[in-house]
Protein backbone atom coordinates (compact mmCIF):
# COMPACT_ATOMS: atom_id res chain seq x y z
CA UNK A 1 0.00 0.00 0.00
CA UNK A 2 1.67 2.84 -1.03
CA UNK A 3 1.17 6.50 1.10
CA UNK A 4 2.43 8.42 3.37
CA UNK A 5 3.99 8.75 6.88
CA UNK A 6 3.25 11.11 9.07
CA UNK A 7 5.64 11.71 12.12
CA UNK A 8 5.68 13.70 15.57
CA UNK A 9 9.24 14.49 16.22
CA UNK A 10 9.16 15.08 19.49
CA UNK A 11 7.39 11.29 20.52
CA UNK A 12 8.32 9.65 17.14
CA UNK A 13 5.01 8.66 17.15
CA UNK A 14 3.43 7.70 13.36
CA UNK A 15 0.56 7.80 11.59
CA UNK A 16 0.29 5.99 7.93
CA UNK A 17 -1.96 8.61 4.99
CA UNK A 18 -2.82 6.21 2.09
CA UNK A 19 -2.87 7.62 -1.32
CA UNK A 20 -6.73 7.88 -1.36
CA UNK A 21 -5.71 10.47 1.42
CA UNK A 22 -7.38 7.90 3.79
CA UNK A 23 -5.44 7.79 7.65
CA UNK A 24 -5.14 4.58 9.58
CA UNK A 25 -6.16 4.90 12.98
CA UNK A 26 -6.42 2.47 16.21
CA UNK A 27 -9.78 3.13 18.25
CA UNK A 28 -9.75 2.40 21.75
CA UNK A 29 -13.40 1.42 23.02
CA UNK A 30 -14.33 2.10 26.63
CA UNK A 31 -17.57 2.56 27.95
CA UNK A 32 -19.06 5.80 28.57
CA UNK A 33 -18.81 5.26 32.47
CA UNK A 34 -15.29 4.20 32.59
CA UNK A 35 -14.38 7.27 30.33
CA UNK A 36 -16.03 9.72 32.72
CA UNK A 37 -14.59 8.49 35.67
CA UNK A 38 -10.96 8.44 34.09
CA UNK A 39 -10.73 11.25 31.84
CA UNK A 40 -13.39 13.64 33.81
CA UNK A 41 -13.22 12.46 37.36
CA UNK A 42 -16.71 12.64 37.59
CA UNK A 43 -18.69 8.97 38.03
CA UNK A 44 -20.23 8.93 41.34
CA UNK A 45 -22.01 6.65 43.78
CA UNK A 46 -24.76 7.41 46.64
CA UNK A 47 -26.06 4.65 48.94
CA UNK A 48 -29.19 4.95 50.68
CA UNK A 49 -30.64 3.43 53.42
CA UNK A 50 -33.46 3.38 55.46
CA UNK A 51 -33.53 0.87 58.75
CA UNK A 52 -37.33 1.81 60.25
CA UNK A 53 -39.72 0.94 56.93
CA UNK A 54 -43.50 0.89 58.27
CA UNK A 55 -46.86 0.50 56.82
CA UNK A 56 -46.76 3.16 54.16
CA UNK A 57 -45.07 4.72 51.55
CA UNK A 58 -40.55 5.10 52.57
CA UNK A 59 -38.83 7.50 51.18
CA UNK A 60 -35.10 5.52 51.54
CA UNK A 61 -33.69 8.19 48.67
CA UNK A 62 -33.91 11.52 47.74
CA UNK A 63 -31.25 13.67 45.65
CA UNK A 64 -30.61 16.90 44.24
CA UNK A 65 -29.14 18.36 41.43
CA UNK A 66 -27.77 21.42 42.44
CA UNK A 67 -24.88 22.02 39.69
CA UNK A 68 -26.20 24.91 37.47
CA UNK A 69 -24.34 23.36 34.46
CA UNK A 70 -24.17 19.99 35.30
CA UNK A 71 -26.83 17.40 34.87
CA UNK A 72 -26.88 14.30 37.01
CA UNK A 73 -27.25 11.40 34.18
CA UNK A 74 -27.88 7.86 36.32
CA UNK A 75 -26.73 4.76 34.31
CA UNK A 76 -27.48 2.30 37.26
CA UNK A 77 -29.64 1.44 40.33
CA UNK A 78 -29.65 -1.02 43.01
CA UNK A 79 -32.82 -1.38 45.16
CA UNK A 80 -32.31 -4.25 47.93
CA UNK A 81 -34.91 -5.02 51.05
CA UNK A 82 -32.86 -8.20 53.17
CA UNK A 83 -35.72 -8.24 55.81
CA UNK A 84 -39.45 -7.13 56.41
CA UNK A 85 -42.00 -8.34 59.18
CA UNK A 86 -45.49 -8.04 60.11
CA UNK A 87 -47.60 -8.92 57.64
CA UNK A 88 -47.07 -10.69 54.34
CA UNK A 89 -44.37 -11.91 52.62
CA UNK A 90 -42.59 -9.19 49.61
CA UNK A 91 -42.87 -12.00 46.87
CA UNK A 92 -45.97 -12.21 45.06
CA UNK A 93 -47.60 -9.50 46.77
CA UNK A 94 -48.61 -6.04 45.15
CA UNK A 95 -48.68 -4.32 48.00
CA UNK A 96 -45.23 -4.23 48.26
CA UNK A 97 -43.16 -2.10 45.00
CA UNK A 98 -40.39 0.15 44.56
CA UNK A 99 -41.61 3.44 43.03
CA UNK A 100 -39.05 5.98 41.22
CA UNK A 101 -40.28 9.49 41.02
CA UNK A 102 -39.46 12.84 39.50
CA UNK A 103 -40.02 16.51 41.05
CA UNK A 104 -40.50 16.23 44.65
CA UNK A 105 -38.66 18.46 46.95
CA UNK A 106 -36.89 18.16 50.55
CA UNK A 107 -38.87 19.58 53.46
CA UNK A 108 -37.58 17.99 56.35
CA UNK A 109 -36.10 15.11 58.66
CA UNK A 110 -34.47 12.11 57.28
CA UNK A 111 -30.37 12.10 57.55
CA UNK A 112 -27.85 13.20 54.45
CA UNK A 113 -26.32 10.42 52.30
CA UNK A 114 -22.93 11.87 50.93
CA UNK A 115 -21.69 11.09 47.23
CA UNK A 116 -18.51 8.84 46.45
CA UNK A 117 -16.24 9.82 43.57
CA UNK A 118 -15.18 6.08 41.61
CA UNK A 119 -12.09 7.59 40.62
CA UNK A 120 -10.20 8.40 43.95
CA UNK A 121 -7.51 10.61 42.45
CA UNK A 122 -9.84 13.02 40.92
CA UNK A 123 -11.05 15.23 43.96
CA UNK A 124 -13.93 16.13 42.00
CA UNK A 125 -16.92 16.38 44.29
CA UNK A 126 -20.51 15.78 43.08
CA UNK A 127 -22.21 18.90 43.36
CA UNK A 128 -25.82 17.10 44.85
CA UNK A 129 -28.11 17.29 48.05
CA UNK A 130 -29.32 13.67 49.16
CA UNK A 131 -31.73 12.64 51.90
CA UNK A 132 -32.18 8.88 53.27
CA UNK A 133 -34.47 7.67 56.22
CA UNK A 134 -37.69 8.57 55.14
CA UNK A 135 -37.06 12.64 55.04
CA UNK A 136 -40.57 14.41 54.48
CA UNK A 137 -40.93 15.70 50.40
CA UNK A 138 -43.54 18.41 48.96
CA UNK A 139 -44.95 18.77 46.39
CA UNK A 140 -46.26 15.98 43.94
CA UNK A 141 -44.26 13.02 42.53
CA UNK A 142 -43.85 12.30 38.81
CA UNK A 143 -43.49 8.44 38.77
CA UNK A 144 -41.85 7.13 35.90
CA UNK A 145 -41.86 3.62 37.15
CA UNK A 146 -42.59 0.54 39.30
CA UNK A 147 -40.68 -2.58 40.28
CA UNK A 148 -42.57 -5.47 42.50
CA UNK A 149 -39.99 -7.12 44.57
CA UNK A 150 -38.61 -10.43 43.21
CA UNK A 151 -37.64 -13.09 44.96
CA UNK A 152 -34.33 -12.32 46.28
CA UNK A 153 -35.72 -8.81 47.27
CA UNK A 154 -33.09 -7.31 44.95
CA UNK A 155 -33.74 -5.60 41.94
CA UNK A 156 -31.18 -4.26 39.48
CA UNK A 157 -32.80 -0.68 37.20
CA UNK A 158 -29.96 -0.28 34.10
CA UNK A 159 -31.05 2.87 32.36
CA UNK A 160 -27.08 3.46 30.95
CA UNK A 161 -27.54 7.01 30.97
CA UNK A 162 -30.81 7.93 30.23
CA UNK A 163 -31.99 8.99 33.05
CA UNK A 164 -30.76 12.34 33.52
CA UNK A 165 -31.29 15.39 36.09
CA UNK A 166 -31.14 18.73 35.02
CA UNK A 167 -30.12 21.62 37.01
CA UNK A 168 -32.31 22.14 40.45
CA UNK A 169 -34.02 18.20 39.56
CA UNK A 170 -34.80 15.84 41.77
CA UNK A 171 -35.41 12.06 42.08
CA UNK A 172 -36.52 10.02 44.96
CA UNK A 173 -36.59 6.23 45.34
CA UNK A 174 -39.54 4.83 47.34
CA UNK A 175 -40.47 1.72 49.02
CA UNK A 176 -44.64 0.98 49.87
CA UNK A 177 -45.04 -1.93 52.14
CA UNK A 178 -48.17 -3.64 54.24
CA UNK A 179 -45.61 -4.89 56.19
CA UNK A 180 -44.80 -3.31 59.83
CA UNK A 181 -41.22 -2.89 60.13
CA UNK A 182 -38.13 -3.91 57.91
CA UNK A 183 -35.05 -2.24 56.25
CA UNK A 184 -34.19 -0.82 52.58
CA UNK A 185 -30.96 0.18 50.49
CA UNK A 186 -30.36 1.64 47.29
CA UNK A 187 -27.31 2.10 45.40
CA UNK A 188 -27.64 4.97 42.73
CA UNK A 189 -24.77 5.45 40.15
CA UNK A 190 -24.25 8.50 38.15
CA UNK A 191 -22.26 10.91 36.48
CA UNK A 192 -22.03 14.68 36.20
CA UNK A 193 -21.54 15.73 32.68
CA UNK A 194 -22.26 18.79 30.74
CA UNK A 195 -24.54 18.02 27.83
CA UNK A 196 -24.61 21.48 26.63
CA UNK A 197 -22.81 20.26 23.32
CA UNK A 198 -24.63 17.33 22.72
CA UNK A 199 -27.06 18.06 19.50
Amino acid sequence: MSGVTIKNPGSGRQAFVSSGGQLLVQAENLSLQHYISRYNGQAHQTIFQDTGLTNKTNVVGHIKNNSSFLSLVVTYIRLHIPVVAGVTALVGNVANYWSLNFGKTYSSGGTTASAVNMNRSSGNAADITAYQGDPVLAGTAKEFDRLYVSDNGQESYNKEGSLILGPNDTLDLSFTTDNTSGTAYARLTYMMMDLSDIQ
